[in-house]
């Protein structure tokens, strides 16, 4: 009886790409997202930077759909996600696959899987880190680092938003190049003049919170600190932007303490979100979220705001205590009222920080500058 062959990983990629070459046509980069009708900060990332970068590359979105109500939807859904990548690998030879992935167990499997059928075409594939679960890196660190190790080493390229991810990830023996990339801001931000009148003398000086209304993202440290401001007497007024899991609890929340000048807007895009910014003094942002680099701290800064924040994901890699605003390790309500206290009593100092924070965040977080540099990284993986 004549033994069946092993079909091992490099005869599987042998063969497919033997299949493939002939049914190839040269393009440039594809780009995997979420489906950017969707919320979410990645879609958000490439809804802003399509414009630049959509020119000779092709934007192939994947995951969750609108009205995906139930657990068979997901899996055809998750299904018939995989069947269009692959045929995408066979149909085409791009020249570089660009898989963003949140360091979440659901997405990093979902897409180490697309990693592995890149690599099974020889594709050359950037892995684009935006989230970052700090409780999937404990368990990286104790139980899956090998696992991790081998599918990951796969790629060509690695870019994360914060050191201290590439740090870890080289810890785990990840042995690519390593880039360091941050969230966007739209340039239009910056075409407009964003020069406050000089408010009439009883106007509050205004405090924006504009997140994902969630525990993790410090909005009872906000309101805590927001009361402490009030029992002193300033005249101030605390704007909460956004939607989540916690928008009901911070409201009644709220509401208990009885508060005169807190305002809860929900969730605002576009213009009506921009203006937000822009009626505002002071951004506000006590998180302690695994976050990447929140791009509401870099849209903050485009509007010329100063910012009070806790050293989370990439902000400590750039954030320059008391030239942008002041970030603190600390969750105490206190200490966080008392930062925002300097600005309150310090106009000047609100402005200097406000116009340093807008020319930083152009020169450095502008979607034409990012597109820029994101060019320049496809080039090093593919040359």
């Amino acid at each position: 009886m004549n033994k069946m062959p092993d079909l091992n990983f490099v005869n599987v990629q042998k063969s497919i790409h033997i299949f493939a070459k002939a049914h190839t046509e040269i393009q440039g980069v594809l780009i995997i997202t979420p489906r950017l009708n969707m919320p979410g900060g990645v879609s958000n990332y490439y809804r802003v930077l399509k414009p630049y970068l959509e020119n000779g590359n092709e934007f192939f979105e994947i995951g969750a759909k609108e009205n995906e109500n139930s657990p068979l939807q997901s899996l055809m859904r998750i299904l018939f996600d995989y069947f269009r990548f692959l045929k995408k690998m066979i149909s085409c030879r791009h020249r570089l696959v660009h898989i963003n992935v949140s360091l979440g167990i659901k997405a990093i499997t979902r897409d180490g899987v697309l990693l592995l059928v890149a690599k099974l075409f020889k594709k050359p594939v950037l892995i684009f880190f935006h989230g970052w679960d700090i409780n999937l890196e404990q368990a990286i660190e104790k139980r899956y680092q090998k696992v991790f190790s081998l599918v990951f080493n796969k790629a060509d390229g690695i870019i994360v938003l914060a050191n201290e991810f590439s740090m870890k990830l080289k810890s785990w023996k990840i042995l690519c190049p390593i880039f360091l990339e941050t969230t966007v801001v739209k340039d239009d931000i910056f075409s407009e003049p964003i020069e406050k009148q000089q408010p009439p003398a009883n106007h509050p000086i205004t405090i924006l919170f504009l997140t994902r209304i969630e525990k993790t993202k410090g909005i009872y440290e906000t309101i805590d600190a927001f009361m402490l401001l009030q029992q002193k007497c300033f005249n101030t007024r605390l704007l909460i932007v956004g939607d989540g899991s916690e928008l009901a609890p911070a409201q009644k929340y709220a509401d208990e303490k009885k508060p005169a000048k807190i305002i809860f807007y929900g969730y605002l895009t576009g213009k009506e979100k921009g203006n937000t910014f822009l009626e505002s003094d002071i951004y506000f942002f006590p998180t302690n979220y695994g976050e990447g680099m929140p791009t509401t701290v870099l849209e903050a800064m485009a509007h010329g705001l100063p910012v009070v924040t806790r050293p989370v994901g990439g902000l400590k890699d750039f954030f320059e205590n008391d030239n942008m605003g002041y970030i603190t390790n600390s969750n105490d309500p206190h200490v966080l009222a008392g930062l925002i206290e300097k600005l309150i009593v310090d106009d000047g100092l609100r402005k200097r920080m406000g116009a340093y924070n807008r020319a930083y965040s152009k020169k450095h977080f502008s979607a034409s500058e990012v597109s820029r540099r994101l060019h320049h990284i496809y080039q090093q993986i593919t040359l």
